[in-house]
């Protein structure tokens, strides 16, 4: 990350004291390969290719802990791991899309705001909030609204379909 002339100390990411992972994270972060990566990006959709990634991430971390659980029954599995896979893939399609719908009205809040608060010396840090807000909110409320009802219900339609197909195999066998 570049520091700017304003800004004396560069933005660090060491965590809280006494939770080593945050200070693990904080490390990867700070390297210069993570802060030009930052620069170079900042005018993409960053924060919303962050949030697929990570998601993305945690679903096949939780279908690999999933699959080597003993206590789960095998059946249950297929049907945790098409929940998982749908919401995942789900969540990300409608996030991006979504968040591609509110583009405009998003820049406009932002020029009215901008125009309102024009003399305000931190109207830069604002309209930078707002850019991360608009999609963590828009994920949000998608993976944690929408989705578990949606994949539940797909997951579900899907593994009986996936059972039907496993049975006419075996009885044309």
């Amino acid at each position: 990350m570049q520091i700017s002339s304003k800004q004396k100390n560069p933005v660090s990411f060491n965590g809280i004291k006494g939770i080593n992972i945050a200070k693990k994270i904080g490390k990867i972060i700070d390297t210069p390969f993570m802060q030009n990566c930052s620069e170079k990006y900042k005018d993409s959709n960053f924060q919303m290719h962050t949030m697929a990634l990570a998601d993305t991430i945690t679903t096949l971390t939780l279908m690999k802990k999933v699959n080597s659980n003993k206590k789960i029954d095998e059946d249950r599995k297929k049907v945790l791991n098409y929940n998982a896979g749908l919401a995942t893939g789900f969540g990300i399609f409608c996030g991006y899309s979504v968040d591609k719908l509110l583009d405009k009205p998003t820049e406009k809040f932002i020029k009215k705001f901008s125009q309102v608060n024009v003399n305000d010396p931190k109207l830069s840090k604002y309209v930078e909030g707002i850019k991360i807000a608009k999609p963590t909110l828009i994920y949000g409320g998608i993976y944690y609204a929408l989705i578990p009802f949606v994949s539940t219900f797909l997951a579900e339609r899907v593994n009986r379909g996936a059972d039907r197909l496993k049975s006419k195999t075996k009885s044309k066998a």
